[in-house]
């Protein structure tokens, strides 16, 4: 089944996958990235209102549907929670504030902000159960760039508690194409999947001036 895998993109290897009877959770869907650092940003404000509409001192670079967890804001505190992020119809640095995977219910505000607060992607793997495999797939990679990759842990919305999984390398060739990289249970014995809380995340370590990397990632068991 891994062969049939190294020659289809996300969508169609989710496909294939389940076709096998295989289960698969994505952790990163065909994004691009052009800088070092993760999706999520530091929190300058979180209205009382519904949805909560969150307000970054940075880009934070999430896209609709991306899975979240917030956690510091003082004040308002109910933007402290693991939800999902509407980005349609607002800026760089807001988002919309939602509790479920279609952005049909916003969570509601409970006070004026105050202080504090810290935003990333967060992938909860606790359904993760047996035996499983860390797939990542490069997409694409602009032609003679490099681009340094990891996938972190956290039980905490990466907050503190942060672990490094995985690293992957990887060389922008003439003609592209997609390159596949897996790792399994067993090479990973420190690995908390299916613990509850535990979340994934892609991280950029490094990547070449003027190079731009797209990336999927998924979790097959």
């Amino acid at each position: 089944m891994m062969k049939i895998f190294k020659k289809l993109g996300l969508a169609a290897a989710l496909t294939a996958a389940l076709s096998f009877g295989a289960a698969l959770y994505p952790i990163e869907a065909a994004r691009s990235y052009t800088a070092a650092g993760n999706v999520g940003c530091t929190v300058s404000g979180a209205t009382n209102a519904t949805p909560i509409v969150v307000t970054c001192s940075a880009a934070h670079n999430l896209v609709d549907g991306d899975q979240i967890r917030i956690t510091g804001v003082g004040g308002n505190t109910n933007a402290n929670t693991t939800g999902y992020a509407k980005v349609t119809s607002y800026s760089t640095t807001t988002f919309g504030l939602y509790s479920d995977a279609a952005l049909s219910s916003g969570v509601a505000g409970n006070a004026s902000y105050t202080s504090g607060g810290l935003v990333s992607q967060n992938y909860v793997v606790s359904s993760v159960t047996g035996d499983w495999t860390l797939d990542f797939v490069l997409e694409s990679l602009t032609s003679g760039k490099n681009v340094l990759l990891s996938v972190e842990e956290s039980a905490d919305g990466f907050a503190s508690d942060i672990r490094q999984l995985a690293v992957f390398s990887f060389a922008g060739t003439t003609g592209g194409g997609q390159i596949k990289q897996s790792v399994r249970k067993y090479q990973l014995p420190m690995a908390r999947l299916g613990i509850s809380n535990v979340a994934l995340r892609i991280k950029v370590q490094a990547i070449d001036s003027s190079g731009t990397a797209t990336v999927s990632a998924y979790v097959e068991y």
